[in-house]
């Protein structure tokens, strides 16, 4: 897998971020600092849960902590925020939540 910047991460999580608020499904290409990257972006449960990622790439092991720094104010309004760390499910993968209502934005990021 390729790793690319925390500053990437964010780009296409934000970008994925505009998507699902467009309720717009489907394999899109961002533009960030470390090049095109390639993200996916899912609906299911009636549309209200979509899931994110972006497959074939990965953010070093060194900047989850920053991440969830940056996650605790992004998007802002009346968003919850919401991390998933390392667990025995996902040893390889953490995830960025927002959630509003019953409405939850899931962004899966591989660190291995």
């Amino acid at each position: 897998m390729f790793v690319i910047s925390l500053f990437s991460v964010e780009t296409c999580i934000i970008a994925a971020f505009q998507h699902w608020l467009r309720r717009a499904s489907g394999d899109y290409l961002i533009s960030t600092a470390d090049g095109n990257v390639e993200v996916t972006v899912v609906f299911n449960h009636n549309g209200n849960h979509c899931n994110c990622g972006f497959p074939g790439y990965r953010l070093a092991e060194s900047d989850i902590e920053e991440l969830e720094i940056w996650c605790s104010d992004h998007p802002g309004g009346d968003y919850t925020f919401g991390f998933r760390g390392y667990d025995e499910k996902h040893p390889d993968s953490v995830s960025v939540i927002f959630m509003f209502e019953n409405e939850i934005f899931n962004f899966h990021i591989y660190t291995s």
